[in-house]
């Protein structure tokens, strides 16, 4: 019996992963639960478990871009009867091959006219070229060829003016370097958050020395300002549903959850972990929360399922002294909040810029918003800050 192993999805964002290394070979005995295929996401590198025990037979390579849900291996439970398929295949390709053969032995009299072939001859055509037509004439032939030709002419004139180009740019030993099938993939999830051309950002700026000196004083954080952030961001969004949604034609989707993607880039790729139902956990909880990812942010030891699921999206530059910046949307979100900083300026000026889709949210609604958080942010509740909700 033959099963087929199909790409699995991963992570919501992505439509495709990368086949990073087969973990083993064609023929070989998998186990289920046994680790087989080593995909890279766009948000990390993740080992898969076969779904069955028997024989595999891979249907792509080390380094292939497979869409999710196309075939990725199949698994029959008896070596034989792979090895039949196999031989099947070749009897298969065999006879492909033969009718290829007799066809092109055939085809000068069937498809070309005398002159056309005369003409192929003397102007040293390639003949596999009209394979696909019925009838080929003289008059086709040169058709085709002169569309052609005025393609391979405008090519030229674009690497004559890009060369002419060179001749001047006084950069002439610039090297190049291929992008990870990772970054790509980031790449590609930005450019759809961008896709729609209707981004807009809002920016408030507040001083806070005194918030962190009452943090410090009521909990003992030292310096620790992003969960407090975090914290009163979230429970802020939940009079705000639109934040968490998305749109699609005609539509609007409201994810009904806050889940919060927390950027983190230190020195080993950008990977963004999620805090799910973060309106629900308490200040302490969410310390806990970013303590752990970043621990296995550096471990490497992040799994997909602290990956995928973001509703809504937070990145930090505060701890570069970066006091303004504008990030980029997400795919399938309508807000990122970007948060900046400046321990070297009077007061430690903080920023909040949120970046949001103009189909989902107007002006005025995200500057509500943006007060609405400054001013919890100034006025912290020190009861809820100090209840343990989980």
């Amino acid at each position: 019996m033959k099963t087929t192993i199909l790409v699995p999805r991963l992570s919501s964002n992505d439509d495709t992963m990368q086949v990073l290394k087969w973990l083993i070979n064609d023929k070989e005995l998998v186990k289920k639960g046994e680790n087989f295929v080593r995909f890279e996401t766009s948000k990390t590198v993740i080992d898969v478990q076969c779904e069955t025990t028997g024989y595999i037979l891979k249907h792509c390579e080390e380094g292939d871009n497979i869409p999710i849900g196309s075939p990725l291996a199949s698994i029959y439970t008896e070596l034989e009867e792979l090895e039949n398929h196999l031989n099947d295949e070749k009897k298969h390709a065999t006879q492909i091959d033969d009718g290829i053969h007799e066809t092109q032995n055939a085809s000068n009299n069937k498809k070309f006219t005398k002159a056309a072939l005369e003409y192929i001859e003397r102007n040293n055509i390639d003949a596999k070229q009209f394979e696909h037509l019925e009838l080929v004439t003289v008059s086709i032939i040169k058709n085709i060829v002169e569309s052609r030709s005025d393609v391979k002419n405008q090519l030229n004139k674009t690497e004559k003016t890009e060369s002419n180009l060179q001749d001047w740019i006084p950069f002439k030993k610039m090297s190049t370097e291929k992008i990870t099938n990772s970054k790509q993939i980031e790449i590609n999830l930005l450019s759809e958050g961008q896709k729609g051309g209707l981004n807009s950002s809002l920016t408030i700026q507040f001083e806070s020395v005194q918030i962190r000196a009452h943090l410090k004083k009521i909990l003992g954080l030292e310096n620790q300002i992003l969960p407090y952030i975090l914290f009163t961001f979230s429970n802020t969004l939940i009079e705000y549903p639109k934040f968490t949604a998305y749109y699609t034609e005609n539509q609007i989707n409201y994810y009904n959850e806050i889940n919060l993607g927390l950027a983190i880039d230190l020195g080993r790729g950008l990977k963004v972990p999620v805090i799910k139902n973060a309106n629900c956990l308490s200040l302490e909880k969410f310390q806990d929360r970013i303590k752990d990812y970043v621990i296995s942010y550096y471990d490497d030891a992040l799994q997909i399922g602290d990956l995928v699921g973001s509703t809504i999206t937070v990145t930090d530059l505060s701890v570069d002294n970066i006091l303004y910046f504008q990030p980029l949307l997400n795919k399938h979100q309508s807000v990122v909040l970007g948060v900046g900083g400046d321990k070297d300026l009077k007061g430690y000026p903080m920023t909040l810029t949120v970046v949001f889709d103009h189909r989902v949210l107007t002006g005025r609604e995200v500057s509500s918003f943006l007060n609405a958080l400054k001013l919890q942010l100034q006025e912290p509740n020190d009861q809820l800050l100090l209840f343990n909700k989980k």
